[in-house]
């Protein structure tokens, strides 16, 4: 690989394969199988090493190839992740919290433990259309997205801790967990939630996303 070329192995998720009673992605926040992937740069003059221990965010990666490519983040525009190109070149890796959310729903209701708890809304074929305005990609209906973005699951993550928000049908729950590799655990610890807590509900508003009437 030329010392001008710079090759990125990554993943958009993970996958759960019945380790915890079900398979998918993008339905929970609790579990590492469906929320890990690699992210391995190649090339470009790299000397082989691990960057960084604890996670960083994919929403990290746009502003690093910017910047790795020699371009001012100023000019091309505001990014929601924090840039690792210092560190590949041996610095330290942004220790921000990172903010993870589920997406849609594809069944209105299932046997696993997020559709029994979960706020229900509608099928896919119910809450979706074809926009023709935008090659016909599929896209939720305007009568549904307070729906959608209220039901959805919210994360924020730091080190080795995770608080989940779940919005249910009697108001919001947070789990706050310790992650030890691929396992998580219940953590108490009332001032790491209450940190946590914070992070989330300034990501949320920083986003300007929809939640939960009972949430934030």
């Amino acid at each position: 690989i030329g010392s001008n070329t710079l090759i990125v192995v990554t993943a958009d998720h993970g996958e759960n394969l019945y380790e915890h009673g079900w398979m998918g992605h993008g339905d929970e926040l609790w579990n590492e199988e469906g929320i890990r992937v690699p992210m391995v740069f190649l090339g470009g003059g790299l000397t082989p090493r691990r960057i960084a221990d604890t996670p960083v965010s994919l929403a990290s990666l746009a502003s690093t190839l910017v910047e790795w490519l020699g371009f001012g983040l100023e000019d091309y525009g505001p990014t929601d992740g924090k840039s690792l190109a210092p560190a590949l070149r041996g610095g330290l890796p942004p220790s921000d919290p990172i903010y993870l959310e589920t997406g849609a729903w594809f069944v209105p209701k299932g046997a696993a433990r997020f559709h029994r708890e979960r706020i229900p809304y509608a099928s896919l074929l119910d809450f979706t259309e074809m926009d023709p305005d935008h090659r016909f990609e599929i896209i939720v209906r305007p009568e549904y997205e307070s729906i959608i973005n209220g039901g959805k699951h919210r994360a924020v993550m730091h080190e080795d801790s995770r608080l989940v928000y779940v919005p249910l049908r009697d108001g919001p729950r947070y789990d706050l967990l310790r992650i030890e590799g691929y396992e998580t655990h219940p953590l108490d610890d009332g001032a790491e939630a209450n940190r946590l807590k914070s992070d989330l509900e300034r990501m949320v508003k920083e986003i300007g996303t929809e939640t939960n009437s009972g949430g934030f």
